[in-house]
């Protein structure tokens, strides 16, 4: 008996997630679509303004995204994925961004973005190694037609 006992605790053991979700919004039409599949992955999403959407999907285990918003009109796209730890900061201060951000691969990512300024910014960042991957942006659009970043970290 003590073995059978032993081995549902071992089950059980393995199936837990531990994943964590944090969420602090105001505003109206906030969509939110989240998928964590795995263990050990963190999302926060602090959101302040109207119209703003994001989806994050997490997979696998270990990564981390936190984002911060403060503005309207704002769609953000995060998949983490494959056997990396990633990580990612996304602080958005502005009006009218739209963001794509795709971490896989068995490197570990990292990636700090900050889109500011009196316009959007169309950003599109993709982290995709077996070896590690770090960026940094720090984004001011002031051109009335938006601005457009792509980054791509093979």
């Amino acid at each position: 008996m003590k073995k059978l006992l032993f081995v549902i605790c071992f089950i059980c053991s393995l199936s837990y997630a531990d994943n964590e979700i944090t969420i602090t919004q105001s505003g109206s039409d906030f969509d939110l679509w989240v998928e964590q599949v795995g263990h050990n992955h963190t999302l926060t999403v602090n959101a302040d303004g109207d119209y703003n959407t994001i989806s994050s999907s997490q997979q696998d285990e270990g990564h981390t995204s936190v984002m911060d918003i403060v503005g309207e009109y704002n769609t953000i796209a995060v998949t983490q994925k494959e056997g990396g730890s990633h990580q990612l900061e996304l602080d958005i201060l502005n009006d009218d961004n739209s963001a794509s951000i795709l971490q896989e691969g068995a490197g570990s990512h990292d990636a700090t973005i900050t889109l500011d300024g009196v316009y959007g910014t169309t950003l599109e960042l993709t982290q995709s190694s077996g070896s590690n991957k770090s960026y940094s942006l720090q984004q001011n659009c002031l051109t009335p037609s938006g601005c457009s970043v792509t980054i791509t970290q093979n």
